[in-house]
């Protein structure tokens, strides 16, 4: 333990992921290296007036299957009879690292 370096305190709705480097369907065990990518609900939409720079950086979470969101949300709207107005301005359902 002498060479783990603690992060601090967790924060709600956000998750750390740290992903293997050489296999990046592979979650690192605890102890081992690899590149950390952070999923959270508040994650920032992109970096203003840099659309390459927000492709490479922000990615879609490759460990959810955002299908089966994408249906729940389409289910949802359905059943309530239409979209809701705020629904202009969303961009969908999305998990991004």
């Amino acid at each position: 333990m002498s060479k783990v370096i603690p992060a601090g305190p967790g924060m709600n709705n956000v998750q750390l992921l740290v992903v293997d480097r050489q296999n990046g369907n592979w979650l690192c065990e605890p102890g081992e290296s690899g590149e950390i990518y952070v999923r959270a609900g508040a994650l920032a939409e992109e970096y203003l007036g840099l659309p390459d720079l927000t492709a490479t950086k922000f990615v879609e979470n490759w460990f959810a299957d955002l299908k089966k969101w994408v249906e729940e949300d389409k289910n949802r709207v359905e059943s309530q009879g239409g979209p809701e107005p705020w629904r202009q301005f969303w961009r969908g359902p999305r998990d991004r690292l």
